[in-house]
């Protein structure tokens, strides 16, 4: 009886039980009153009939033997009797049907006038509308129970998701804000005469101008994939060959931060994947590596097979990351901006183009210290 349909079908089941016990309770007393009430001898000559020997027009023209006035009398009053019993008992089946049904659509139906409350205060924009939940509702398998449990669960995720979209419009408001409020003071101070407009101060200007194109660009991929626009060119690439390459464009960085960077990757390991996003992933994770390793420390990449997954893992030498980062660490702009000109996307980027990949990613410390990111892909084909 968990399910709304068995409850339902029970109710019907008991309004039509009620029905057919108050037209039987109804007739028996009425019919026994109006018996008792007749002369003996009618009692009699009725409790003579038996199905096989009754007249053929029996009862609407009864004619008894005997011509009998109180007889006569007597039995049709008692078919009389028989008949307001059948009116009154379907009139009190009438009654009780109606008030039951009453009773057991209440009870079916409050719980969801109390969702049908609760979404209508949602969809007016108040997200803190939840259902009222008594504590055996809170523990009840009945679907009317998890309906209202599930509108809650959807009621707190809209409201966290609309708390991260106004802290995301003013992060996004906060990384443009800094970068364009520099280049403005500096083309400024070139256009009163204070900055001298060389080489040196355009390169600063350009690095200025590289910031607000990355962050663009970064903003512009993550909304693509919220909506659901950006397409994979799924083809076969050489997860190895992506990861040597990477980290060899990265060394020269490493080496003027004292950090080496050592590759695991023995042999080839092909999968159908979108080989610039996937460097794309590479690239974060090695840049992310980059920033937390101190001078003198190693990143380790390593790529393997794993069953009809490939599976890239990068660990660095950093300080590692702390409980309670590590549940929000792929959040945007959870890291902020640094020195080296991120924006604090770069790890959210890195989900997202996991997850297109039908993959998924991981975060840990290393029991020696530091960060381990591993990404498992399918060798299979991108749905």
């Amino acid at each position: 009886m968990n399910r709304l349909a068995s409850r339902l079908v029970f109710a019907m089941m008991a309004v039509a039980v009620v029905s057919l016990v108050a037209i039987t309770v109804s007739q028996v007393a009425i019919v026994t009153s109006e018996f008792r009430r007749l002369p003996p001898e009618v009692r009699n000559r009725v409790r003579a009939f038996r199905p096989g020997r009754l007249p053929g027009n029996f009862p609407g023209n009864f004619r008894p033997a005997d011509s009998e006035e109180v007889v006569l009398r007597g039995f049709n009053s008692f078919r009389d009797a028989q008949a307001r019993s059948l009116v009154v008992g379907l009139a009190a089946a009438g009654a009780l049907s109606v008030v039951l049904a009453a009773l057991l659509s209440r009870t079916i139906a409050r719980p969801v006038e109390r969702v049908s409350r609760a979404a209508t205060r949602v969809a007016a924009g108040d997200l803190t509308a939840r259902v009222a939940l008594s504590p055996s509702q809170e523990r009840s398998a009945d679907q009317l129970s998890e309906l209202a449990r599930d509108f809650n669960s959807m009621a707190g995720s809209l409201e966290g998701l609309e708390g991260e979209r106004k802290a995301m419009i003013a992060d996004i408001a906060h990384e443009l804000r800094t970068p364009l409020t520099a280049l403005q003071l500096r083309l400024e101070a070139v256009l009163e005469g204070l900055v001298p407009l060389d080489l040196e101060e355009a390169e600063r200007l350009n690095r200025q101008l590289g910031l607000l194109t990355r962050l663009v660009e970064d903003l512009r991929l993550l909304s693509l994939a919220d909506a659901g626009r950006l397409r994979l060119l799924s083809r076969t690439t050489d997860l190895t060959r992506l990861v040597q390459e990477v980290a060899e464009a990265h060394r020269p960085r490493a080496s003027r931060q004292g950090v080496r960077i050592s590759v695991d990757a023995a042999e080839a390991l092909p999968l159908q994947a979108d080989s610039d996003r996937l460097t794309q992933i590479i690239t974060n994770l090695l840049d992310n590596a980059l920033r937390v390793t101190p001078e003198g420390g190693q990143i380790g990449l390593r790529t393997l097979q794993d069953g009809d997954h490939v599976r890239l893992e990068v660990e660095d030498d950093g300080p590692g990351i702390s409980e309670a980062e590590l549940p929000r660490l792929f959040n945007r702009f959870q890291q902020g901006r640094d020195p080296s000109g991120k924006s604090g996307l770069g790890l959210a980027i890195v989900q997202t183009l996991v997850r297109l990949h039908d993959g998924e990613i991981t975060a840990e410390n290393r029991p020696e210290g530091g960060a381990r990111f591993t990404v498992r892909l399918p060798v299979g084909a991108i749905r």
